[in-house]
């Protein structure tokens, strides 16, 4: 199940990027599918047991409200002072702490020809070819960002290393795919400071490089 959930989260992510993106929904639909089986048994031994599935919805979760409301049609919707772009969503499930739960990394997940931090070069999801300056774009994706409540979404995960890496690197996918170098350094600089508290130095020291060369 957790290598089905993968090829279909990184299928998603890839549809994500595509102009259409036509098969973004039925791909997350087999992601969410592929964990509800595994989640349900683990649930009925413990909590800890099943915090990784849950886990995993609480990443496709955020991709879904990203391909939404960050799409250029949502943007345009809000501007035009029409359906709100970002409609405010119900308080999020807290998940409790779950130190040392193993593999909740999700490698591998990224845009294929979409270098970190070069901005926006997916057709479609970029700043260019939308209505406003770069600028105005980015501005209104930030606003739409804010009504996401990502912020108080991750404040809800604990601060571990492998809590937070596969939610940062989906939100990554996201900023980078929008041009939105502030926030994408932002998920970095959280990345580093996780890391440095486990004691994977190498790997904090990475992501501080990530984040200082993006700004």
């Amino acid at each position: 199940p957790n290598e089905a959930y993968k090829l279909a989260l990184g299928a998603a992510i890839g549809e994500l990027a595509r102009a259409d993106g036509g098969c973004f929904g039925r791909l997350v639909r087999q992601a969410r599918l592929s964990v509800m089986e595994p989640l349900c048994a683990a649930s009925m031994e413990s909590y800890q047991r099943a915090y990784p599935w849950l886990l995993k919805l609480h990443v496709l979760r955020e991709l879904e409200q990203a391909a939404h409301h960050l799409s250029e049609e949502a943007l345009a919707r809000g501007a035009a002072g029409g359906e709100e772009a970002v409609p405010t969503s119900g308080p999020p499930v807290p998940l409790l702490p779950a130190a040392g739960v193993p593999g909740l990394g999700v490698p591998g997940v990224g845009v294929p020809g979409a270098a970190s931090g070069s901005g926006p070069l997916v057709p479609g999801l970029g700043v260019s070819g939308g209505s406003g300056t770069p600028g105005e774009a980015s501005s209104a994706r930030r606003s739409a960002l804010l009504g996401l409540g990502w912020s108080r979404r991750l404040d809800l995960l604990q601060p571990a290393l492998p809590v937070l890496d596969p939610v940062l690197a989906v939100r990554r996918v996201v900023f980078q795919l929008h041009g939105l170098r502030r926030e994408e350094a932002a998920t970095w600089l959280m990345l580093g400071k996780a890391a440095r508290s486990a004691g994977a130095f190498q790997s904090a020291a990475s992501a501080f490089l990530q984040a200082q060369r993006l700004g």
